[in-house]
């Protein structure tokens, strides 16, 4: 989908594919610029949790932000948080709480602020546990 300038969203192009291989999806990208004049004005795109579409992306759409969405970005988190840190205590909750935040910032300097509470609670974590900490 796709939101112009002036507010207006629809679905410009949609590619259904049996693989998500990097030829594959250069030539789902091709497909969207060759029926969409303005494909140099995109800013932003919004992908899944797939993050092999991201060098493929940054390289045929040059200058636009790539977003993951909002439910893959937490659920992610989620996943990542319990796969590594069992069982969960105040510090991950917290985590998970300011991911949440971050996702949904809504300027640099909110995201700004949540990034620098996120490194106080690591740090207080790690001082209170002697085991290293990956959230993701």
């Amino acid at each position: 989908m796709v939101n112009d300038a002036m507010g207006k969203v629809s679905m410009y192009r949609r590619c259904l594919v049996e693989h998500e291989r990097k030829e594959i999806l250069r030539f789902a990208c091709r497909q969207f610029k060759d029926s969409n004049p303005s494909h140099d004005s995109v800013t932003a795109i919004i992908i899944d949790k797939d993050f092999m579409e991201l060098p493929l992306l940054e390289e045929v759409l040059p200058g636009s932000k790539i977003l993951i969405c909002h439910f893959h970005a937490v659920t992610s988190a989620r996943r990542g948080g319990k796969r590594y840190i069992q069982p969960r205590n105040m510090y991950q909750e917290r985590m998970m709480k300011l991911i949440q935040l971050l996702v949904s910032a809504t300027t640099e300097t909110v995201y700004d602020k949540i990034i620098a509470t996120m490194k106080v609670v690591l740090r207080s974590d790690k001082k209170k546990s002697q085991a290293p900490v990956r959230l993701l």
